[in-house]
């Protein structure tokens, strides 16, 4: 079985941020092969 790459925490604009807008960070994600993201 091949280990699961996992980033399980993920900071917003609303805090401090590597990203621009949600936006940016979803399409990020999905451009990277993320099958699941929650944030909250």
């Amino acid at each position: 079985m091949e280990p699961k790459k996992v980033n399980a925490h993920l900071h917003t604009p609303y805090s401090f941020s590597a990203f621009q807008d949600v936006d940016d960070a979803l399409d990020r994600a999905k451009r990277e092969g993320t099958r699941r993201l929650d944030y909250g």
